[in-house]
């Protein structure tokens, strides 16, 4: 499997008009190089969070063909998917990054337990306005834990290839680089 490089995320969020500012804030931050992924449970080395970006959209490009080589047809854009993938772990780009981040996170997030407060709070500062489609992945990335319905499904289908994706990344390559080789 062709792996996704952090310039081929970042390059259709610059080339989007939604989402322009969140592609050049991540090539521009230094923060993003540095923050791991976890602090222990995945890619929790210096860098982890951009390998975990990169192994999520190559995992997720995959699950998308491989839907669409069964007529389904996405209902989300290239740009829509790689900023639900930055947006679902937005937070750990402060949070396992510098001391400085960590401030500007705390700061931010305030008393909320939701890590979504944080994420939405700071694409405003950003002016990054995202689709309800982003929106709802984001929310069940991680599955739809609270909002689980036994009669309908609550996440959508970008949230489904996130999750799926997401899953593999911190579960069956949590201690693989970018490069799928062992981080010794």
């Amino acid at each position: 499997m062709k792996l996704i490089t952090f310039d081929e995320i970042i390059t259709p969020l610059v080339d989007s008009e939604r989402y322009r500012n969140l592609g050049l804030f991540l090539r521009e931050n230094d923060f993003i190089k540095i923050a791991q992924g976890s602090n222990t449970k995945h890619q929790a080395w210096e860098g982890g969070l951009m390998d975990h970006y990169c192994q999520v959209a190559s995992l997720m490009n995959r699950s998308i063909s491989d839907a669409e080589k069964f007529g389904l047809k996405m209902d989300f854009s290239k740009a829509d998917q790689y900023a639900a993938i930055v947006a679902h772990d937005f937070e750990k780009i402060f949070k396992y990054s510098t001391s400085e981040a960590q401030k500007e996170y705390d700061s931010l997030k305030g008393d909320s337990e939701d890590e979504i407060v944080f994420v939405q709070k700071y694409f405003n500062k950003l002016h990054v306005y995202p689709t309800d489609e982003v929106w709802n992945a984001v929310q069940n990335a991680h599955g739809e834990l609270k909002h689980y319905d036994p009669h309908f499904s609550v996440a959508h289908q970008l949230a489904a290839h996130l999750h799926g994706a997401d899953w593999l990344s911190a579960r069956i390559y949590k201690h693989h680089d970018s490069r799928f080789q062992l981080k010794k």
